[in-house]
């Protein structure tokens, strides 16, 4: 059960997603899992300057995070069979790593009710997944290289279009058919 290209972007898309969420409570919050640096502003009088950069460093890191997830979303929207399935491990991995964040630096409890949702959640995606034609780790339909090639063939219809330029004025010519003359 390997993941394709696509899959694998769409569940680094939904890690990126729970550790901005990670970075952006330690950035925004108050001063959960920084008690360290809030010890040491009593300690040392310049200690706050440094509890400012630490958080601006998360802060910054939140949104870094943000941006490579909404680049490995549209990275896994482009390759996926379907946007349904990228959105589908793109979700999972969120919820999973987000719970398991929150467990492993803030000691959120994961209590039956969490694990009961995150199963439902999760069925309810594989509901999805399976109505849009796709197993986990490939297609049911069989046809996968049949849209591999669909997919070859748009690739270079775009890149067709990139090579070819019309003339601004408007005669049908192409600015490569002129340059020969």
């Amino acid at each position: 059960m390997l993941l394709r290209k696509g899959e694998l972007f769409a569940v680094i898309a939904g890690l990126c997603a729970g550790l901005a969420s990670v970075a952006g409570k330690f950035g925004f919050g108050e001063s959960e899992g920084l008690e360290v640096f809030s010890f040491t502003t009593k300690l040392v009088p310049s200690a706050g300057a440094i509890l400012l950069c630490v958080r601006g460093l998360f802060v910054g890191l939140f949104f870094f995070l943000n941006a490579a997830m909404w680049r490995f979303h549209l990275l896994a929207l482009d390759l996926c069979e379907s946007s349904a399935r990228a959105v589908v491990f793109n979700t999972f991995a969120n919820i999973i790593s987000s719970g398991l964040f929150g467990f492993f630096f803030f000691e959120e409890k994961l209590s039956m009710l969490w694990f009961s949702g995150v199963g439902l959640t999760c069925a309810g995606l594989l509901f999805i997944q399976r109505s849009t034609g796709g197993g986990i780790g490939g297609s049911n339909d069989g046809d996968s290289d049949e849209k591999e090639e669909n997919r070859q063939t748009r690739k270079e219809g775009r890149e067709a279009e990139k090579e070819v330029q019309t003339d601004v004025t408007g005669d049908g010519e192409t600015v490569e058919s002129k340059k020969s003359r």
